[in-house]
């Protein structure tokens, strides 16, 4: 399953047309001019992502030590 950070920047990058979600020091590369719906639609897709992952960890069996 891929890490959360990862999932996180697809979405940015796929939906906002952000290429990174670090911070850069540039107002120019650090605020960006979005449509909503491009905001609903990541926020969409994240929220779907939350619910796949939780769904992933309800079916595997948590293994005794």
């Amino acid at each position: 399953m891929p890490h959360r950070d990862t999932v996180i920047a697809d979405i940015a990058k796929r939906h906002l047309l952000i290429d990174t979600l670090e911070t850069r020091n540039s107002d120019s590369e650090d605020f960006y001019e979005v449509a909503v719906w491009c905001i609903k639609a990541a926020l969409l897709e994240a929220y779907e992502a939350g619910q796949n992952a939780s769904a992933i960890d309800i079916q595997m069996p948590i293994k005794n030590v």
